[in-house]
Parts: C-alpha cells; sequence; structure tokens
C-alpha cells in the first residue's frame, strides 16, 4: 500500500507468495514518479500490521535540525533567517 493509492489495502495491491513460498511479489501500473509506500499484513480478524515486515522502531531517537532561508526579489544569494531544533522524544502530535 502507498500514495498511489491512499495507503488503502486492496486486492489491487496484494502480493501473492511464490510457487515455492520463498517471496512475495505484485505487479503495479504506476506512472513515473515518486511513491512512498509501506509493506503491511493483514491478519486473519482484519487487523493491519505494519510493523510485522520490516519491524517498528518507534524507540528510535532522531534529532532534527531546520534551517529557514529568504531570498530578496532580485537577490542573488539566499539568507538564513532562522533556525530550529527539535528532538523525537519532544515531538507528540
Amino acid at each position: 500500500m502507498g500514495n498511489y493509492n491512499g495507503f488503502q489495502v486492496s486486492d489491487e495491491n496484494m502480493m501473492i507468495p511464490s510457487e515455492n513460498g520463498s517471496s512475495y511479489s505484485t505487479t503495479l501500473t504506476l506512472k513515473q514518479g515518486f511513491y512512498n509506500y509501506k509493506y503491511a499484513v493483514v491478519h486473519p480478524d482484519g487487523r493491519i500490521d505494519y510493523g510485522f515486515v520490516a519491524g517498528n522502531n518507534w524507540q528510535t531517537e532522531n534529532e532534527y535540525t531546520v534551517l529557514a532561508y529568504f531570498r530578496e526579489i532580485g537577490g542573488r544569494y539566499d539568507r538564513l533567517i532562522g533556525k530550529g531544533s527539535a528532538n523525537s522524544r519532544n515531538i507528540t502530535n
């Protein structure tokens, strides 16, 4: 599932096991471009598990730095006008 279909589970993007069961594959017709996607498993009870294939690293800590630049109309360079930082431990929804 991915941004190509609104991250919806559907028969069109279901992966099928190979004959010997060693791998899964599917075929999708997509326009050229960049696509975000993720693997997920749908359990028999209908629950979608996003961490089953790739794992879940929610405890990983990340440090983010944001630099904001401004270029005046007709300007020939960008000027740093702000800097911010955040840690994933302090970010909440």
